[in-house]
């Protein structure tokens, strides 16, 4: 006696189905460029010309880590060892709302804006001084210098919201090689064109 083979196939397709929806595709296995690394690569990029500087680059081991470090929620630097620079900005609103001022894409404008805005602080007529160096990171441009520091080539961002925290939104973005060392300014950080 011969059984039918049609529910046997049945079965065996939908076992295969299943089996290749939990296989990685090719883009699962090397995921792309993480989003909110490339969109703000591009801004610091639009800066980092005005300067004349190499631009930046993303890389998926800074992306990885800084979304690690945004998702902890922790408003404070991740790196003790000083393997990458780190710039953060928090807001007291959610950074993940699809449209509006809140949007994730205008919390990273807005954190990158705000970083160059120190350039106002920033005194080109006395960067490498000891005393100027110390002085300069008391006014607070160390978020713009890393954004333009010359020797800086790669860029990871990781965002991430906390709706129960003071901190609503927390953006880390983590520059390699590190910026920010006393004694080099004038060679890393130089006038934008026309300044």
């Amino acid at each position: 006696m011969r059984r039918d083979p049609r529910p046997r196939a049945a079965l065996l397709s939908a076992v295969v189905l299943i089996a290749t929806a939990l296989m990685p595709s090719p883009a699962q296995a090397a995921p792309a460029v993480p989003d909110a690394s490339a969109k703000m690569a591009a801004m610091i990029n639009e800066y980092r010309d005005l300067h004349g500087v190499p631009r930046l680059t993303v890389s998926r081991n800074l992306s990885r880590a800084a979304q690690k470090w945004a998702d902890r929620g922790d408003f404070e630097h991740s790196d003790p060892d000083g393997k990458y620079g780190e710039n953060l900005a928090a807001s007291s609103v959610p950074c993940t709302e699809a449209s509006g001022p809140n949007d994730p894409d205008n919390s990273l404008r807005l954190s990158v804006d705000l970083w160059y805005r120190e350039i106002d602080d920033y005194d080109y007529d006395h960067p490498d001084t000891e005393a100027g160096d110390r002085a300069e990171f008391d006014k607070g441009i160390g978020h713009f210098t890393q954004l333009v520091w010359k020797g800086s080539r790669k860029l990871g961002v990781g965002i991430a919201t906390h709706p129960k925290q003071q901190w609503k939104c927390l953006i880390v973005a983590q520059f390699s090689p590190p910026g920010n060392y006393m004694g080099e300014f004038k060679e890393n950080v130089p006038r934008p064109k026309g300044y």
